[in-house]
């Protein structure tokens, strides 16, 4: 399950809109909320795109999308 503390952190500090980054992870705004909310799981690839478009390290990453791993 998603850290959905911790990414709206990460959201807060990229400076970027709700809009701007369900674009760049290839989402809908809707299915972005759905998915910041915990309602449903990020996709590998979406993951991987948040990754790079916030800058994440692997750890932060980590801590974000798996949390319970």
């Amino acid at each position: 399950m998603t850290n959905t503390k911790e990414l709206q952190k990460v959201i807060e500090e990229s400076g970027l809109s709700v809009t701007e980054i369900a674009a760049a992870l290839g989402m809908s705004v809707p299915t972005f909320i759905s998915r910041k909310k915990g309602e449903s799981e990020f996709k590998a690839s979406e993951i991987v795109r948040a990754t790079t478009l916030f800058k994440l390290t692997r750890e932060k990453r980590d801590y974000i999308f798996l949390p319970d791993v």
